[in-house]
């Protein structure tokens, strides 16, 4: 399971641009091409990256903070990249915190979600499928399933915007043997809309 695990890093951590190291030996998996980043313009902004990364780590609190979870952050020029791995619970957490410094509009967060993000995202897996949808206010949540050597995993990916220079998008997969331990981070992370069941109630 370790070394499913340490699987997916590599995976989600090609989808978001950066390099992780682990202590698990993996053979090396070719990441999704073309990531589209957001678009970067020259506009001036008073936001600091230490300050960006302080608003990121706001953004999960204490929900990593148990000796069961490592973190690992990569800044870039147009955003932050967060990963938290769970080894003892088979879990993977990704967040992107997106900088618009030029603001951000509708049609940028949407492509977040498009079918060729997605597309993307799950291209090292087997299989994968969208399940369920849902929304709370500004905050999108894609409920999906997706298979990986013979493992099944609950994937769920909120996105929303921020502020009007800022968006983010999560993604938190865990194996589809611990729907509590999904649901447990997912509430402490989006209590507005953890799961599409709520919404769907």
């Amino acid at each position: 399971m370790c070394s499913l695990i340490a699987l997916l890093v590599f995976i989600f951590a090609g989808f978001f641009g950066y390099g992780i190291t682990s202590t698990v030996q993996v053979a090396t998996v070719e990441a999704p091409s073309e990531v589209q980043a957001p678009q970067l313009l020259s506009c001036a902004t008073t936001v600091s990256p230490d300050t960006d990364v302080e608003n990121l780590l706001a953004l999960v609190g204490d929900t990593f903070a148990s000796d069961d979870w490592t973190q690992e952050l990569s800044t870039l020029t147009e955003q932050i990249n967060a990963t938290w791995l769970s080894n003892n619970l088979g879990a993977v957490a990704y967040l992107e915190y997106l900088r618009y410094d030029c603001g951000v509009s509708e049609e940028q967060v949407k492509t977040l979600y498009s079918d060729e993000s997605f597309q993307r995202v799950f291209s090292n897996y087997d299989t994968y499928e969208e399940v369920d949808f849902c929304e709370a206010g500004d905050t999108h949540l894609f409920e999906f399933t997706a298979g990986l050597n013979d493992y099944t995993y609950d994937v769920l990916y909120w996105d929303k915007p921020l502020s009007p220079t800022r968006a983010m998008t999560f993604m938190l997969v865990f194996p589809d043997t611990n729907p509590a331990g999904l649901a447990e981070v997912a509430g402490q992370l989006f209590p507005e809309l953890p799961t599409c069941a709520p919404a769907a109630a």
